[in-house]
């Protein structure tokens, strides 16, 4: 089976893994190779070299090292990989690193199963996520590892990955403009232009080939290439989000349902429907983000396949609720007042007099009770801004 070009030319070594540079510096790499490596998180969109620094850092140190998915392990699994691990540290001095691909995936039970042996240092944990660790991973476990945040490739290290695939590959020839092109629609994505070179050269063969902008153009429009989830991450789940906001209940029935057999975390789907239902529904039927907030926890709770239930049921609610941005549109003003006007001062009225002597200053002077005085007006707002509308009501 020919191995993908991501695998063939992944750096083996510091010396040739590509950018990240205010994260690897001189004294990281010195703890690596002395194995003085602490527990870590990668947080990075995909691409963005998780996978390939956790293998320079297996090379570089040689410890022992285990690859797991996050989607696919559970407790049963991780046991048994961490009782091995145990028995090399007692019995060879040598300890071992688990990497856990798409850590998010593992539910809260599977996580805090690994705190002790975190802890006590049985095992090196490496995560590696896609998602915001603060949502999803459980803080203990988090604030017990040391967090590096991977930013997509900029133009200078994408061209330089692109270039030294380019050397290996040789019949492959791409002039500037495409080049330009290439590295430009991958969004820093390093595995995209990889994969994209990987179908070309099957496409080709061993044929010496100019490849021109538009064979790049063509070839993207009329082969179905996967990406790292790239459809489902992006495109689906924006396709649920407007066929909800549509009020297409098919439709979003469709989509929700490639996301969830495609293999997405749930959380991340339900953390979108909550955001829609405030955004999209809001003041219209306030019952949608507690109903949605609900079906989140729901769905933690039982997991699959019973989840499916709740997430078809959140999703038809919020698809046949009545849409009202208003909540969106207010908040949005709101904004742009804070940032036209900036601190404005609180008027004196409305200020609280909590220490002795500010009532002498104004503090609290005139202020009104509503409940008391019903039909009198009461100014809330600065006077720079008190004529300005910002809640839009319809």
């Amino acid at each position: 089976m020919k191995k993908p070009l991501s695998i063939i030319l992944r750096p083996k070594n510091f010396y040739e893994f590509v950018g990240h540079k205010e994260i690897l510096t001189e004294s990281f790499k010195e703890k690596i190779r002395k194995g003085d490596i602490p527990h870590i998180i990668m947080w990075g969109p995909p691409g963005s070299g998780k996978t390939t620094l956790s293998e320079v850092i297996k090379n570089e140190s040689n410890l022992n090292f285990v690859r797991v998915s996050g989607a696919e392990s559970g407790i049963k699994e991780l046991r048994v990989i961490i009782d091995n691990a145990k028995k090399e540290k007692e019995f060879f001095q040598k300890e071992t690193i688990l990497f856990i691909d798409e850590i998010h995936r593992l539910d809260r039970k599977e996580q805090d199963f690994l705190l002790s042996f975190v802890e006590n240092r049985d095992i090196i944990l490496i995560g590696a996520t896609t998602e915001n660790p603060y949502f999803t991973i459980v803080s203990p476990l988090l604030s017990r590892c040391f967090l590096i945040i991977l930013k997509p490739y900029d133009y200078n290290e994408m061209n330089e990955i692109l270039e030294r695939s380019l050397k290996y590959l040789k019949n492959l020839k791409i002039d500037e403009d495409t080049k330009k092109f290439l590295i430009e629609i991958s969004y820093g994505d390093a595995r995209f232009i990889l994969n994209v070179l990987d179908s070309l050269k099957d496409e080709v063969g061993d044929r010496e080939v100019q490849i021109s902008y538009e064979d790049i153009n063509r070839f993207l429009s009329t082969k179905k290439i996967k990406f790292d989830k790239r459809e489902e991450h992006y495109n689906l789940i924006s396709a649920l989000i407007k066929s909800i906001r549509g009020s297409n209940a098919d439709a979003a029935l469709y989509y929700l349902f490639r996301l969830v057999e495609g293999g997405e975390d749930l959380r991340f789907i339900t953390r979108r429907l909550i955001i829609l239902a405030s955004e999209d529904i809001g003041l219209s039927d306030p019952m949608a983000l507690v109903i949605t907030n609900s079906g989140a926890e729901a769905v933690e709770r039982v997991g699959l396949p019973e989840a499916k239930l709740i997430l078809s049921e959140v999703v038809l609610y919020l698809s046949k609720a009545p849409k009202d941005n208003r909540v969106l549109r207010s908040m949005e003003n709101a904004i742009k007042l804070v940032e036209q006007f900036g601190e404005l001062p609180v008027p004196l009225h409305l200020r609280n007099p909590v220490l002795k002597g500010l009532e002498n200053l104004g503090w609290g002077k005139g202020y009104k009770y509503p409940h008391n005085h019903k039909d009198e007006k009461i100014e809330y707002l600065p006077d720079e801004i008190k004529d300005i509308k910002i809640f839009e009501d319809r």
